[in-house]
């Protein structure tokens, strides 16, 4: 199963590769990698940086990331969640709906399911990720997309 990878941080990629038999790693430009050819891709806490400073930019990426995936495959978004009508740019956020529909308006998506698992009721959405009062815990949104 060919995985796109799209950013990594902390341990290398290539030893967690070692450990799943079944998972073939392409961390690579994704503009690289071949049509139709990847079931999973994820992008994690970076999908705000380049909405919010490039929304058409944002638009190209995911439309190499709809190229790259086989019909049906998996888009995985995990990012830092704003607030509606905040200045969610220079917090480094994206509120959930305005992230949804950045994804599902490229046409190339389907929304399919959202996940609560990364929720932290304890972060407000007033400061960003990198502000000591939160250990760079912030609550984020998960998003599972399906390429259509």
């Amino acid at each position: 199963m060919p995985v796109l990878w799209l950013k990594s941080y902390g341990e290398p990629m290539a030893d967690k590769e070692s450990r799943l038999g079944n998972i073939e790693l392409l961390e690579d430009n994704v503009g690289n990698i071949a049509a139709s050819s990847v079931d999973f891709a994820i992008t994690a806490l970076n999908f705000h940086d380049i909405h919010n400073s490039n929304p058409q930019a944002a638009q190209g990426l995911l439309g190499q990331i709809a190229t790259s995936l086989k019909p049906g495959g998996t888009f995985l978004v995990i990012d830092h969640e704003g607030t509606p009508g905040a200045d969610n740019a220079s917090l480094h956020r994206i509120a959930f709906d305005e992230a949804v529909s950045a994804i599902v308006n490229s046409g190339q998506f389907a929304l399919v399911g959202a996940s609560d698992a990364l929720d932290n009721t304890t972060d407000d959405h007033t400061v960003g990720p990198f502000d000591p009062s939160l250990g760079r815990n912030t609550d984020r949104i998960v998003l599972k997309f399906v390429k259509i």
